[in-house]
């Protein structure tokens, strides 16, 4: 039984590092990197966001069946966008890596210019954009701002807690190995020792 519970606790801490990795089964929209250009940014900025999800909230988007109401779609309207994002992720939904939007500077995101819908970035996404485009302007040519998510957070502490997990079971199967020895061998491996304890039984 113990050996099965070690076993299974494997497999939990080989899931957990493959999730940290950014692999996770079912799902394939991961945000990897984000480019910020526009007004008052010299050269466009290109960094890692490393966020399970590229989540952006449908706030009008007619395309998708999303309308907002007559009044909310005319202040959306009414919002300038003086910025460019584009959000590149591992595996695209709309069958490319990276889309690209108008920016308000906060967290409103337009796409499209016949049709446009406009979007909300979640509040990790909205945060690192703010971060890195002040940064854009205030350092141009610049590296990017250091920027931990929720996702690098959870990343290094599945692999700390997977890592845990198979030590513990690797050294519990480890103790375990000689429970699965034949008596007659286990019988000889005693002897053996027990010569080497007494080495005086031979004389």
């Amino acid at each position: 039984m113990g050996t099965m519970v070690a076993i299974t606790a494997l497999f939990v801490a080989a899931f957990l590092m493959v999730s940290a990795s950014g692999v996770v089964p079912g799902k394939g929209t991961n945000l990897t990197h984000a480019t910020v250009a526009g007004e008052g940014i010299a050269e466009p900025l290109t960094f890692e966001v490393s966020m399970l999800r590229a989540n952006v909230r449908a706030l009008h988007a007619p395309g998708n069946g999303i309308e907002a109401p007559a009044g909310a779609l005319e202040a959306l309207k009414a919002v300038e966008m003086p910025y460019e994002v584009t959000l590149t992720s591992d595996r695209g939904r709309w069958g490319t890596p990276s889309r690209t939007y108008e920016y308000d500077g906060g967290v409103l995101l337009r796409s499209g210019s016949w049709e446009p819908g406009w979007y909300e970035a979640t509040p990790d996404l909205a945060d690192a954009l703010k971060r890195q485009t002040a940064w854009a302007q205030a350092a141009p040519g610049a590296p990017p701002l250091p920027i931990e998510t929720f996702a690098t957070q959870f990343r290094r502490i599945a692999i700390a807690i997977s890592l845990t997990i198979a030590a513990v079971s690797g050294l519990y199967l480890r103790g375990t190995k000689p429970a699965n020895v034949a008596p007659s061998q286990m019988q000889e491996r005693l002897a053996r020792r027990d010569l080497q304890l007494y080495p005086g039984a031979w004389r």
